[in-house]
């Protein structure tokens, strides 16, 4: 069973970023040139596959799956439940050897089983839109980005070999060309030399220009030396090696095999005698011979140099891939403070290309690229912003929302010194800011750049275009953080039929937002409103998601804090100890949204009069609410209010009062002195201080 080959405009693929597409057997048909055109939407790649998906392989399937740069999955429900090639052949062999993997769900609810197959991997999600998310093609766009490196970067890679070899053999000895290839390379003097040899040709391609253009420009015409070239009328024989003659090409034949050296010189007119493939000096030094005034040795200390040699043989590009000394070579740029090198080895950490993935690495090496930016580049150069941008990015995605924030509101700053309010660029970067408070808990400031930069993505984007979308998403998100409950209603109101117009009125985009309008009843007291609007959206969601996705567990953990508000708390209690088991056997322990349910427990807890077992609850999601979103974030003060109100109903005062000042005053900076929240803990603090018979001043006892 051979690969075929699939490409943008069914151009030659020698030279192209390799990916392997594979899946189920029964999706090929559905899905196979639906995420062909996908991909070449951003790459120009070679997409290799196999037409019958439940064909056993054949031949050296180990120098086919190795040379792949990427495999590519759609990810259905007959995937993850029915034994399959792609499933238990091709992504195992993906995972042992750290080839990136990119899972693409085609199926709607793929949650339940999904990590039973994947595990941690994330996927993307070719079937839902999140309001508030980046978009599937920009994720894929990104994601390719980073993994298969652009036509530009590839011939800045080849431009700096140091010489090409041209590898004649026979396609029957295809794995004694990949040893020799291996063996070359071995020699640190012979690291930097590229080698042409014919693996990526399509069929109808003029193979003999191909191979004549690739000769004219090597430096050295190879030959792999088996008792195969000996075989009359092979294609070496007739065409290779009389072209390599006449265009007076070097040429060192190369024994991997005992041959017949009397037949192979009757055979090949004039040609020189086989030097044996060895990993010693004399091999060595025949090579570096021919090849002379070639070898420049004096970059092999060059940043630059060393970092597109470690993409060369990362990507296997006219070099056997050898990932061990890609990240040796790329690491040393990055030290060398080269910020491409430095940007290249955080994908490497984040994507697990070669190594096991790694966030906190891959943070550390973006933080590493913007700092060598700026020393390179300078303050000011679209490059060190670029960087930055990415930073923001990861910083969001391991929730280190602080340090999100900070860069992100510094990032909005340069843009719009730079371009004004109204150009695209600058409405991105302040849509991100808005994302950005909201992780925060900055409420006022989200609705400040909201109120302030809507009517500008309405008349740079449109008024239904996602960018605008997500910043009145998350615009009606602020309004029920600060409180102002009424605007967060008539925003939410004004969104939906916005996007019932652009989705349909099931659409899951609607479905989020009535649970932002439910949220928002909530907070006002109107529960019957409430849960009318978040019924509505579990329906809708149930139809869409799995019952362990994360969305529609935040609905009904709306839907348990209405129970709870209504009085219901064993309907509460008892929903939102379902979820918790749900979220902690899902996504583990350390799970942030466990925060909420935890929070939601300990209240249901405090109202039922089971002061200990609040406090079991409120303590961790404290503790924990403190460590993802930071002290000051409105969430993380409204579980201490009410674990000091635990504190203070089991007589704990001096716990109680230890905390009482800095709520009041954290509460105070984050909502506003008139908060109905701050209100309530400066009279909560009032109330202790009249029990423990201290003045408001802390002067002493009255």
């Amino acid at each position: 069973m051979e690969f075929q080959v699939r490409t943008r405009g069914n151009t030659s693929p020698r030279g192209k970023r390799r990916v392997y597409f594979t899946c189920h057997p029964a999706d090929f048909d559905l899905y196979f040139h639906l995420i062909c055109d996908d991909i070449f939407q951003s790459q120009n790649c070679a997409i290799y596959y196999t037409e019958d998906m439940t064909a056993p392989y054949d031949g050296d399937r180990e120098l086919e799956m190795s040379a792949m740069n990427l495999f590519v999955f759609p990810v259905s429900h007959r995937f993850l439940s029915e034994s399959g090639r792609a499933r238990d052949e091709d992504l195992p062999y993906a995972l042992k050897n750290h080839i990136p993997i990119l899972p693409i769900a085609v199926d709607p609810e793929i949650d339940a089983d999904y990590e039973k197959v994947f595990d941690k991997i994330e996927y993307l999600d070719r079937v839902t839109v999140d309001l508030t998310a980046i978009s599937y093609e920009e994720k894929l766009k990104k994601y390719l980005g980073a993994l298969l490196l652009s036509d530009e970067m590839a011939e800045r890679i080849r431009a700096a070999f140091d010489a090409y070899v041209f590898m004649s053999y026979r396609k029957k000895d295809r794995k004694y060309a990949n040893e020799l290839m291996k063996i070359i390379h071995d020699d640190p003097m012979c690291r930097d030399i590229a080698i042409w040899y014919d693996e990526f040709l399509l069929p109808g391609e003029n193979f003999e220009d191909s191979i004549r253009k690739a000769m004219e420009t090597s430096d050295l015409f190879t030959m792999v030396v088996t008792p195969s070239l000996t075989e009359e009328g092979n294609y070496v024989q007739k065409t290779e090696y009389p072209e390599a003659t006449r265009m007076g090409k070097k040429i060192l034949p190369v024994k991997m095999q005992d041959t017949d050296e009397s037949l192979l010189k009757e055979m090949y007119v004039r040609i020189p005698d086989s030097i044996r493939g060895q990993r010693e000096k004399r091999f060595y030094d025949t090579i570096l011979s021919m090849i002379a005034d070639k070898g420049r040795t004096e970059k092999k200390d060059d940043p630059e140099h060393n970092f597109l040699m470690g993409l060369a043989y990362l990507d296997g590009i006219d070099v056997e891939k050898n990932p061990e000394r890609a990240l040796e070579l790329i690491e040393s740029a990055a030290e060398a403070g080269l910020p491409e090198a430095s940007e290249m080895l955080g994908q490497i950490y984040s994507f697990g290309i070669c190594v096991e993935m790694d966030r906190d690495k891959w943070r550390e090496c973006m933080e590493k690229a913007c700092q060598n930016a700026e020393q390179r580049y300078g303050h000011s150069d679209p490059r060190v912003w670029k960087l930055k941008e990415d930073l923001v990015n990861c910083y969001a995605s391991t929730l280190r929302y602080q340090e999100e924030l900070a860069l992100q509101e510094e990032i909005y700053k340069w843009y719009l010194e730079q371009y004004g309010i109204d150009h695209a660029a600058t409405l991105h970067t302040l849509s991100g800011l808005i994302r950005s408070c909201n992780h925060m808990g900055n409420y006022a400031r989200a609705i400040e750049l909201g109120e302030y930069g809507i009517g500008h993505m309405i008349s740079v984007f449109g008024e239904d275009d996602g960018i605008t979308t997500s910043a009145r998403t998350f615009l009606t998100y602020s309004y029920v953080g600060m409180g102002q409950f009424d605007k967060a209603i008539e925003a939410g109101e004004v969104l939906l039929k916005q996007l019932e117009r652009i989705y349909g009125a099931d659409s899951l985009q609607v479905s989020f937002v009535l649970t932002s309008i439910g949220h928002a009843y909530m907070n006002k007291g109107n529960f019957p409103e409430a849960c009318k609007r978040l019924d509505t959206a579990c329906e809708i969601q149930k139809k869409i998601l799995p019952e362990d996705s994360a969305a529609f567990q935040m609905t009904l953990i709306y839907l348990a804090a209405c129970y709870l508000q209504m009085g219901d708390y064993a309907a509460s209690i008892e929903l939102n100890r379902e979820l918790y088991g749900l979220q902690e056997k899902r996504y583990g322990e350390n799970y942030p949204g466990l925060i909420a349910i935890g929070s939601n427990l300990g209240v249901a807890a405090l109202r039922m009069g089971d002061y200990s077992k609040a406090i079991a609850y409120l303590e961790p999601a404290s503790q924990k609410a403190s460590a993802v979103f930071g002290e000051k974030h409105p969430d993380a003060l409204a579980i201490k209010g009410n674990l000091l109100s635990a504190y203070t109903e089991t007589g704990e005062y001096e716990q109680a009062m230890a905390m009482a000042d800095g709520l009041c005053d954290g509460m105070s900076a984050a909502l506003g002195e008139e908060h109905p929240r701050t209100l309530e803990m400066c009279r909560r603090r009032s109330y202790l201080y009249t029990k423990m018979g201290i003045d408001e001043k802390g002067s002493g006892k009255n």
